[in-house]
């Protein structure tokens, strides 16, 4: 848990000084696999709409299935720099849970992105890892 702070704490104050990467008004839809560590293994698939409110900050809505149950997931994204970026989400309706997490978008195309994560699921004291496709419309 210290360690996963101690990451996001490093990529935040690393990448203050970088460019505007998203501007405000921009609609970015993301959609990606993963899986959870812990106990046992979870699989996991996001369907996401990021909208930013300003320039680097987007707030985020939803679905994520999480073992077979869907969960509204509410929340926001800040780009630290031009792909790195830290997040916040509420996870409700199946399961109630909180997760902290980080990811980087590498560009593919004018318009497409792979996205890789990792959050921290306080509720269930999981990690969960994905990856995925980031659309900007």
């Amino acid at each position: 848990m210290k360690k996963l702070l101690l990451i996001i704490a490093f990529v935040c104050v690393w990448g203050v000084s970088e460019s505007v990467a998203q501007s405000e008004g921009e609609l970015v839809g993301v959609g990606n696999l993963g899986f959870t560590l812990g106990n046992d293994v979870d699989f996991i698939l996001n369907l996401e709409a990021d909208y930013f409110i300003m320039d680097n900050l987007a707030a985020t809505g939803g679905i994520q299935f999480w073992d077979r149950m869907a969960n509204l997931a509410i929340g926001a994204k800040y780009y630290v720099n031009n792909n790195f970026y830290g997040r916040a989400r509420g996870l409700f309706i199946g399961d109630v849970d909180f997760d902290l997490g980080v990811g980087y978008q590498l560009p593919l195309d004018r318009n497409l992105e792979l996205d890789l994560g990792a959050d921290y699921y306080f509720g269930a004291g999981k990690l969960g890892l994905q990856a995925g496709i980031a659309y900007r419309f």
